[in-house]
């Protein structure tokens, strides 16, 4: 076959190749609008992937919080049905602590034992028929040998059905002085040396409070 190049047929090809070129950039243009699309749905997927991976974290760690919260629940409701008892009552009166005190003094021989109690204050224990009830007091006790002293803080701690915070104790040295217008501690002094036991008598003042638990009177919400 015979293949005439003409001028016309030489300036048809450059205008052919022109319109493949422009052809083949469409065609990429149209190639990367949809991998830059393709690149933004991926981009926001992985964001709400990992929007919901935190919320889903923070999730885990409230349904753990809460969880561990329910057993502590659980085992203060032990504890307060423990203390209160079957009626309820989580504290003897006034007349009951004050006869406790009055066995720990016999119990310590103590030469002289002081007592202030202060009104109560009642806190709602939430979502249970209880209150919380803190009783301060205020003990004052003289006729100690300076070595005896701690186990009758400790007896004070654990004599009573509650939980006892000792807030403050201070100590007070007692001299031959003060026994001497007190006979009641020359008689602890006197009695201390006969038990070989050796002095000097020291006194203490006890801040101290008494947390028990309380079922809440009826008609009487949370407040």
């Amino acid at each position: 076959m015979e293949v005439k190049l003409t001028p016309a047929a030489l300036r048809a090809v450059p205008r052919l190749y022109w319109g493949l070129g422009a052809l083949l950039l469409l065609n990429l243009a149209v190639l990367a609008w949809i991998y830059g699309g393709l690149n933004d749905a991926i981009d926001q997927r992985q964001a709400a992937l990992a929007q919901w991976q935190a919320r889903n974290g923070a999730t885990q760690a409230e349904v753990a919080r809460l969880g561990r919260d329910l057993t502590s629940l659980a085992d203060l409701t032990r504890a307060f049905q423990a203390v209160a008892g079957p009626d309820g009552q989580g504290f003897p009166d006034r007349v009951a602590l004050v006869r406790q005190l009055d066995q720990l003094r016999q119990r310590h021989r103590l030469a002289g034992l002081s007592y202030r109690l202060s009104p109560e204050r009642a806190a709602p224990v939430a979502g249970t028929a209880y209150d919380m009830v803190d009783l301060p007091a205020e003990i004052g006790v003289e006729g100690f040998l300076d070595t005896d002293i701690l186990a009758f803080w400790h007896d004070l701690a654990t004599a009573f059905p509650a939980v006892v915070r000792i807030a403050t104790a201070d100590l007070t040295r007692i001299g031959s002085e003060d026994r001497a217008h007190r006979p009641a501690l020359d008689a602890a002094f006197l009695s201390a040396l006969r038990g070989g036991q050796a002095p000097p008598l020291v006194g203490s003042r006890i801040m101290l409070h008494f947390y028990f638990v309380r079922r809440r009177e009826a008609g009487r919400g949370e407040r």
